[in-house]
Order: structure tokens, then sequence, then C-alpha cells
């Protein structure tokens, strides 16, 4: 061999004696030990007989006949993490007796250090003239090579020697037929997907394929867990069929104008058919007010618009904002003055006003001629309020169509009489108003009359008020701007209590 043979592993002739030895002896030998060096800083010669510079030496892992050449010996060692770091440019396999068998340069291979946590798993495959002699037993206490391990995952692979699988232990098992998958009886076998599809497919047994899984049937039945009580719970409280007791509000289809059958009438229908008949002229019935200090509401009624042209009724009642600003907007609740802002001591008229496919609706307006909004055609005065120094509505009770009565009675004189005296009732009507009058000289009787001709010829002229105990009742009719005529007095009280609204004209 020159210097200029390649890198690999030779048979030394110690060991090439060795063997011959074992082989007439019928001896075999033992391989224990593998040598590294460094060469002394290079690869050493091929002339060389044994390891130049020793830096490590180890037990053999593995030994074995090479499974692809009977005349091959492998021999396998592990090189820890504990050893290093150095630079290996030679190797040797000695027998157990400490004879060199056989020799191995190399190019450099680097083995580092502890901190490099790196170790080497280094393979020699020696050429013999006889494997027979090389006792293939190793030390058990060496390292396992990956030659090793993986020789042994490979024979425990190939071997049917393990415990069978439990539910509580991993084992062999063997798969379920199709039939054993249907019937779920047996706990020792695994289920292919063949099977379990054939026992999923009985599960959905041709359900659609909009609840073929569980998920889908959870949301049909709206992911209820107590789905059969909650129907149960529903279902009682349905009304029977015979002679149902209906609560809340029910609805129902409207039949058409002039069914006559028994089929069940709806307010629309009811409303309707009540539309389709002509009221008297100038009907108005209910539609009473009710007040707070910013609000008005005016009951459920019916009257002729101011054109008797048409119906308008207010089936529940309906509620309206005298607002200090902002203009009129529809709805309960809403503000419904027409224009401008609440003032104090302001009369303000009430209205019910409708129009072709507008729900009926009230209007607030100091005007007898208010600015109806968009969409709404026709109107009916219902009333009027007042409001007193502080803007708040003065309370009143409205007994009965235009029957009103103050909460508190209006002191409307104090003092001599004026002549005609302006009342506590609303403007631009004529009303019919009555109170108290209480004068200073019981020997003076008042006389107290309409202060237009026409109207004092209903009464025959001038009426008097007799005096009872220096007071009585009163009663007249007043003109369109408030007016009462009062004289014969020198100095009287005289308050309005209550009058009567027309509520027509408007």
């Amino acid at each position: 061999m020159t210097e200029t043979d390649p890198y690999g592993w030779r048979m030394t002739s110690a060991g090439l004696a060795l063997i011959a030895s074992a082989i007439t002896s019928n001896t075999p030998i033992g391989i224990a030990t593998l040598v590294l060096g460094d060469g002394g800083g290079t690869v050493p010669p091929a002339s060389a007989t044994g390891i130049v510079n020793e830096v490590w030496r180890g037990p053999v892992s593995t030994v074995r006949r090479a499974p692809d050449n009977p005349l091959l010996v492998e021999v396998q060692a592990v090189v820890p993490v504990a050893a290093g770091p150095f630079v290996i440019r030679e190797a040797a396999i000695l027998s157990a007796d400490g004879t060199p068998l056989a020799l191995c340069r190399r190019s450099d291979l680097y083995k580092g250090g502890p901190a490099e946590t790196h170790t080497i798993d280094l393979l020699a495959r020696i050429a013999v003239s006889d494997a027979a002699v090389i006792d293939m037993t190793v030390d058990s206490g060496t390292y396992a090579t990956l030659m090793a391990v993986s020789a042994a995952i490979s024979d425990h692979a190939n071997s049917r020697n393990h415990p069978d699988a439990t539910e509580t232990a991993k084992g062999f098992t063997r798969l379920a037929t199709v039939a054993e998958a249907r019937s779920g009886q047996l706990a020792t076998v695994a289920v292919h997907p063949a099977g379990l599809k054939a026992a999923l497919t009985d599960l959905v047994n041709a359900a659609p394929g909009a609840l073929d899984t569980l998920g889908e049937l959870a949301a049909a039945l709206g992911n209820d867990a107590s789905f059969a009580a909650t129907v149960a719970n529903q279902l009682a409280l349905k009304a029977p069929l015979s002679s149902p007791a209906l609560t809340g509000t029910p609805t129902a289809p409207t039949p058409a104008a002039g069914d006559s059958s028994t089929r069940l009438a709806t307010t629309e229908f009811v409303s309707a058919a009540a539309a389709a008949v002509s009221w008297s002229p100038h009907y108005i019935s209910g539609l009473l007010l009710s007040v707070t200090a910013t609000a008005v509401t005016v009951g459920t009624g019916g009257a002729r618009d101011v054109a008797d042209s048409t119906n308008l009724r207010l089936m529940s009642p309906l509620t309206g904002t005298l607002q200090a600003s902002g203009g009129w907007a529809a709805g309960a609740g809403a503000s419904k003055l027409d224009t401008g802002s609440r003032a104090t001591n302001t009369w303000y008229h009430v209205y019910l006003i409708g129009g072709a496919g507008q729900p009926t609706d009230i209007l607030f307006s100091v005007s007898l001629s208010p600015a109806i909004p968009a969409g709404y055609t026709v109107r009916r005065r219902v009333g009027s309020v007042l409001t007193d120094g502080g803007g708040n509505i003065v309370p009143i009770i409205n007994h009965v169509g235009g029957h009103i009565t103050w909460g508190t009675p209006r002191i409307d004189l104090s003092g001599a009489p004026p002549g005609n005296l302006v009342l506590s009732v609303p403007p631009g009507v004529r009303c019919y108003a009555r109170g108290i009058i209480q004068i200073q000289n019981s020997f003076n009787t008042p006389l107290i009359r309409p202060t237009d001709a026409a109207a004092s010829s209903l009464y025959g002229g001038s009426f008097w008020i007799a005096s009872i105990a220096g007071s009585g009742p009163w009663s007249c009719i007043t003109d369109a701007a408030r007016q009462i005529h009062i004289s014969n007095a020198n100095y009287a009280g005289l308050s309005t209590d209550a009058y009567l609204d027309p509520r027509e004209g408007y």
C-alpha cells in the first residue's frame, strides 16, 4: 500500500495472523474496542502499523455479519458527548486481547466537546477470510447504535408476538367486519372506515341532506335540549278550536267589503264599513280632552270634518305635545303645534285631522284656519286649551261633549263692571258660559246679557240675575271675542266656572 492509497479500513498483519490462528484452532475472536487518533496533526501514512496519536478509545456497540456480504464484518461504536473536542484522522479496531485487527486512515472529521452536545456514530466494515471466526457478542452496557436500534425495531415490526389491545392499553387488534361494525356488540375489534360508513348510513336512513347530521338536527330543533317540553308548553298556550278565548292582539285576514259571511270581522273591516256610513251633518261624538302641563290627549270618538265631506275617527286615545319649539310630527306623543312655539296666556285650538291614506291625527293651532300638515286635507275642531303665565296648560275637566269645567274657577272680574267683559272661554267661537257673581251692594241687581241684540233676542231682550244674599249664579252666551255685557252694579266679583263649547264650524 503506498502513500497515495485511498482512505479506508485495512487488516493489519497481526489481525490476519490472529484470524488464521482462530480458523486453525476453531477459537472465535472477540472484538472489544475502537481507538481513535488525530495522526499527530495530519493523516498518518498508509504504512502505519498502529495509532500515531490516540485521542479516544471506547467499547464497540454492535458487531454483526454484513447482510449483503458474508465476508464483511460490520463494527459500530458511539463516541459520546463527553469526548472531545478533537479531529479524527485515524482509527483502529482491537480484539479482546488488545491486538489491532484493522486500521483506518481518513480525511479530517471534527468531534465537538461537551458544550456542543455532539455524538458520533461510527461504522467500520472490514473484510475477513472467514467471518464465522468473529464473535458477534458485545458488552450490553455500551451505547445502542442507530444500526442496532434499527435492527431491533425491524425485528420487532416483523414479529407478531405482541399483546392484544384493550380499552386501557395499546396492542394488536383486528378489524371488524361490516356486519360487526353495524351490530356494535364487540369491544375487542377496531372499526374501519367502510364499517363506520355503513353504520352511519343505517343511522341516517335516507334522511334529507339538510337533516342528515346531528348539527343540522340540533339547529332544526332550535338547539333546545328540552324541545319536547318546549313544544308541549307552547301547545298549552294555544286556544282551542272550539270557543277559543283569545288574548293579546290577535289578527285575522280582513274580509272583502260587504262580506256578510260568518268570518271574523277585523277592526280594519269594521272601520271600512263604518267609513261607508254617512254621518249626519256636523256630527261629533266623544273626542273628550284631558290635559297635563304640556300635553293634550284626545279620547276616542268621531266627527264629520268642517266641510261635512269626510268622517274622521279616532279608534284609540291619542296624545300630542304642545311643544316649546319645533314643528308638527305625526304619531302618538309627538309635537302637534302647527307653527311657532308654546306661549304664555294663550289659547290653542285642538283639531282632528285626516287625509287619504293618512291615519287620523291631532293638531294644535292659535288659528281657526290652521296650517294643515302635508298629506292631510280635512279637519274638525274638537276643543281648545289655555296656557298660564308659566306656559303650562291650565287644568280642565271635559265631562261630556263640549262641556268644560275649569279645574279652578277663573276670576274674570273684580271691580266695577266695564260694560263688555272678556271671559275665560275659547276665542273665535260662541260659547255658553256660566259661573258665580258677587256684588258689593245687595240692593243693586246686576244686568248680564249677550253683547249683540241678535243673541239677546233669544232671551226676549235683557235679563236679570237676582241677588241672593249679595251673590248668585249667572250664565250667558259669549260673542266671538269672548265677551258678555254686564251693568247696574257698583262693584262686583265674577268667576267663570264652566262653558259649553259647540265644537262646530271650524
